[in-house]
């Protein structure tokens, strides 16, 4: 009976880690990424927090519009990534999946957003019906947010997520950004830290911010 848990626990993190494998060896926005979210995203609401401390409420219907395409302001952006050092932790029908990220675009109108950037990530999945979801994320950016990103970030452009949409305020967000309602997706802002000391942009609500499909997560 041990061995039998045993062996079912060792194939749900197998699972998991060729979940995490497959979403970086499809890092660009398309069809691929898009089929990748439609089938192991979390059917509800999922939680990510992007690298620089925002965090989002968002449907998976929104994520596999925004992850099927790219936008056509900067349609030529590659991505190339990998993952590494994967660990997985099972908690009954909870996991968390903690991973060293890497990222590499090229293809961008803006020569400075051409950047490799590494992350170091954990993911929430959730079992149902025997198959696992993605239910939430975050990813950290390894070593100092310098300045040139932190100033590319405030106008609009970041370069340690696929920067690909207009820079709005967040005041505008939802309506001229997204063009959906708040059923669909919501910015919260971080209640700590000033821009200028956490080394953190984006947590003023009347800063300029930069999201595209994989702000939400970076791979």
């Amino acid at each position: 009976m041990l061995s039998a848990v045993v062996m079912a626990q060792d194939a749900d993190k197998q699972k998991l880690i060729e979940i995490e494998k497959a979403f970086a060896a499809n890092a660009t926005q398309g069809p691929e990424l898009a089929a990748l979210a439609k089938q192991y995203f979390y059917d509800g609401p999922s939680l990510p927090v992007d690298w620089a401390g925002a965090y989002w409420n968002i449907t998976k219907a929104r994520v596999v519009e925004l992850y099927s395409k790219p936008d056509p302001s900067d349609p030529n952006v590659k991505s190339s990534a990998s993952v590494s050092d994967i660990r997985v932790e099972l908690y009954g029908d909870t996991a968390l999946a903690t991973y060293k990220f890497t990222n590499t675009d090229t293809g961008h109108k803006d020569p400075a957003l051409n950047t490799t950037d590494h992350f170091g990530c954990l993911d929430t999945f959730v079992k149902r019906n025997g198959q696992w979801y993605l239910a939430g994320g975050a990813c950290s950016h390894e070593g100092p947010i310098i300045p040139g990103r932190m100033d590319r970030r405030q106008k609009g452009k970041n370069p340690g997520t696929q920067g690909r949409t207009a820079s709005v305020s967040l005041n505008d967000l939802q309506q001229s950004l997204f063009n959906t309602d708040r059923n669909s997706i919501s910015y919260e802002r971080p209640s700590f830290g000033e821009f200028g000391r956490s080394q953190h942009p984006g947590r003023h609500a009347e800063r300029q911010v930069r999201f595209d499909a994989r702000a939400l997560w970076p791979r």
